[in-house]
């Protein structure tokens, strides 16, 4: 063997050697990322857990309230659904960690989300916001016509109806936005990307973050005066506890938006950097 073979296998082990380490490494920064990242979901399912099984034993006590004549339906009503959707959070929550568990890295929301083995986690996670928003739709319609009859019989005023009017439009609107985001992510899995579609979802997506940042305000300001009322003795705490979960889950939801938004801005300046095929 000449001296020039011996160098050049002794360089070629090294070198085999370097990627070898460089490719360990990587899937050893690539675990403790998914470590990390699945712990985060872990504590958010015992958050959403706990308030889960509050949820849970508050409508058994407002169904028997009810049962006693001690409580309307309409309150009946609002517990039930407060608690769908504290599970409906729950099986989100799931969702997000087995993809992170399989992929590695945060859940995405994004029009062009890449389905993870053969799973589409985007469309699990909508299927579940289109349950729930076709479900706040119902609800809104209902209040809508109890409070238009109660106008008639003269027993509120014209503006309790514009107010209620103003909130079903808010969750018709917020139904048509995943309807629309649904429609753009069958063309994205039907493999029709454009920088169209994913300009449209952004604007879906901040459309949306405005509506719900809305909300986040009232629900903060709803939080401060059930808080007054409690220190004058007029509610009970596990109101105020309520409205908290309330603030929490909106603020969360805001989060989720935002990165939503910045998904699909990275998305969009990926595919103005591609080149056109020749």
């Amino acid at each position: 063997m000449y001296p020039n073979d011996i160098l050049y296998k002794s360089v070629t082990r090294r070198s085999f050697l370097g990627a070898a380490g460089v490719a360990t490494a990587d899937q050893v920064q690539e675990s403790r990322n998914r470590t990390m990242l699945l712990q985060q979901i872990d504590l958010e399912m015992q958050l959403a857990g706990a308030q889960l099984q509050f949820l849970r034993t508050r409508v058994e006590e407002i169904r028997q309230l009810h049962d006693s004549g001690q409580a309307h339906e309409d309150i009946v009503v609002h517990a039930e659904h407060e608690l769908r959707k504290a599970e409906l959070r729950y099986v989100k929550l799931q969702i997000d960690r087995e993809e992170t568990e399989l992929s590695g890295r945060e859940p995405q929301q994004s029009v062009s989300a890449p389905l993870v083995g053969d799973r589409d986690f985007v469309t699990e996670r909508l299927d579940l916001e289109l349950a729930m928003a076709a479900r706040e739709r119902e609800l809104a319609e209902q209040k809508t016509d109890d409070v238009r009859r109660m106008v008639a019989a003269g027993m509120v005023d014209h503006a309790a109806l514009l107010e209620q009017e103003a909130e079903l439009a808010v969750t018709m609107q917020k139904l048509d936005q995943l309807h629309e985001f649904q429609q753009l992510r069958h063309r994205f899995l039907a493999g029709e990307v454009s920088g169209e579609y994913a300009e449209q979802s952004l604007k879906i997506a901040e459309a949306e973050s405005q509506l719900d940042r809305i909300g986040l305000q009232r629900a903060r300001e709803g939080l401060a005066r059930i808080s007054a009322l409690y220190e004058q003795g007029a509610v009970r705490e596990s109101r105020v506890y309520e409205m908290r979960l309330e603030v929490l889950e909106r603020e969360l939801r805001m989060q989720q938006l935002i990165l939503t938004i910045e998904n699909l801005k990275a998305t969009i300046a990926r595919i103005a950097e591609t080149p056109p095929p020749r």
